[in-house]
């Protein structure tokens, strides 16, 4: 017997939001990874510190301005 209208309509809506924070976390996992290793491995001292300040003052979180920033941020990921 096929589901009521409004339980399918739940039910896709759990399975919208689902598929979306786990494409949402992979994104944040390989964007986080790409910031790592511009602050580690990028030849220039301007895109080691500058990159992390861009990422953070894009979300919101940062300084207005990369050089007003005092502290380095230091991000670990721990595979597995």
């Amino acid at each position: 017997m096929a589901e009521p209208f409004q339980e399918l309509v739940e039910r896709l809506d759990r399975e919208v939001i689902e598929v979306t924070e786990g494409v949402l976390v992979g994104a944040i996992v390989d964007a986080a990874r790409e910031l790592i290793r511009l602050a580690t491995e990028a030849e220039s001292e301007h895109v080691q510190l500058g990159a992390p300040c861009e990422a953070l003052q894009r979300a919101g979180a940062g300084p207005s301005r990369a050089d007003e920033v005092g502290v380095v941020l230091r991000f670990q990921l721990l595979d597995g």
